[in-house]
């Protein structure tokens, strides 16, 4: 007996297939009731009639292997609780750089630490078309490196662009999210690149950003929504077959 908690892109993953393959015992507990779902893929994973939604989890009772739910209802003799909840920053192997409600502050175009300019992140950002936003943040932090992009901002203009963001997205994860400004980040990121040394056919030639991408993001998104509607429709009448059986099997038995 398996319990999946989260909303998100990994729980409705995990929830789905384990239902639909019948890998884990059916139901499978899925705990996402007053949580808001991934805003690309929405809920429709969990409406596979083999997954039961609940609210959040109380407490757990590992004597008992009881899942207590804040509704007051419980989930017994459970095997596995599988976490699809996202991350949380944390550096230990950098501790002069502090995490801040779940987010890397100081960070100029969430890649450059203005602290110290030669440190440099790649892939801290969220919704930003992954994974082609970490190839664009890679090559500016490599040409930051080799000394071929723009130079690096003063720490004031830096903090004031940080400062200008928190405002507008707030100081939390959403600071992170690239959703849906793709085109400004992404040729803020080619601008301040540059052309590096690609003239001598020496690097890393970042294109124009193109609207097709994210189309063609959403799409695959679209494709996965109508085959989780699909395939959960057939599972509903399959359900409804062997609903059928059983109740036969019964009354053969009477």
């Amino acid at each position: 007996k398996v319990v999946v908690v989260g909303a998100s892109v990994s729980a409705a993953d995990i929830a789905y297939d384990l239902a639909h393959s019948r890998t884990a015992q059916t139901p499978v507990h899925a705990i996402n009731v007053g949580h808001n779902f991934n805003g690309y893929f929405g809920d429709e994973a969990f409406k596979h009639p083999r997954i039961e939604n609940h609210p959040s989890i109380a407490r757990v009772c590992p004597k008992t292997r009881t899942v207590h739910l804040v509704d007051g209802k419980s989930i017994p003799n459970v095997d596995h609780i599988i976490f699809g909840t996202g991350y949380s920053w944390t550096m230990p192997f950098l501790p002069q750089v502090p995490v801040r409600n779940n987010r890397v502050p100081d960070l100029y175009q969430h890649v450059v630490w203005q602290k110290d300019p030669s440190l440099l992140f790649v892939g801290a950002v969220g919704a930003g078309l992954t994974f082609k936003v970490f190839e664009w943040q890679a090559v500016y932090a490599a040409r930051i490196l080799a000394g071929r992009a723009q130079a690096v901002p003063s720490v004031k203009e830096m903090q004031e662009w940080e400062e200008s963001r928190i405002k507008v997205r707030g100081d939390g994860p959403r600071f992170s999210l690239i959703f849906p400004d793709f085109e400004e980040y992404f040729e803020t990121l080619r601008t301040l690149a540059g052309e590096g040394e690609t003239a001598k056919g020496v690097g890393r030639k970042l294109p124009r950003f193109r609207p097709e991408w994210f189309r063609a993001f959403m799409e695959g998104h679209d494709l996965r929504k109508r085959m989780w509607k699909r395939v959960n429709e057939q599972a509903r009448e399959e359900e409804k077959v062997t609903a059928k059986v059983l109740e036969g099997e019964v009354r053969a038995k009477l």
